[in-house]
């Protein structure tokens, strides 16, 4: 029996970077980051994993690219605490979604992405976890 190919989460999230950074497209890329402003957390709660990571990494390189100035409504703070939910109660890894975490800190420059404070920190600095 073969054994499918199927990409990992973290493929998938560094796949999904380079695709939406290579986005040209301004007007549906606004309109994506749109689709979730102004919602709460419970817009993100049905997604399936691989849908929250995908929209999670849209949200936080087309608001950087395309300079949206979201500040403490981005939503991609929202979609990262259905992330953290997620690793907390053992459905996703802990250790890939602080990686997430920490890469949309590090790429973003809204103090907000992606804890929802002003600090910028990713979820180990926000955390205190040390790193090995």
């Amino acid at each position: 029996m073969e054994k499918k190919n199927e990409m990992t989460y973290r493929e998938i999230w560094l796949e999904a970077i380079h695709l939406c950074e290579i986005e040209q497209n301004e007007e549906e890329a606004t309109l994506f980051v749109r689709r979730y402003y102004d919602k709460t957390s419970d817009i993100f709660a049905p997604m399936d994993d691989r849908t929250l990571l995908l929209t999670f990494v849209g949200l936080v390189v087309y608001e950087q690219k395309f300079h949206m100035k979201y500040g403490s409504t981005t939503p991609a703070s929202f979609c990262y605490r259905e992330l953290l939910a997620r690793a907390n109660n053992g459905r996703m890894d802990k250790e890939f979604i602080y990686d997430v975490g920490d890469w949309a800190a590090d790429y973003s420059d809204n103090g907000y992405v992606p804890m929802g404070n002003y600090r910028g920190y990713g979820p180990r600095r926000y955390y205190n976890i040390e790193t090995k």
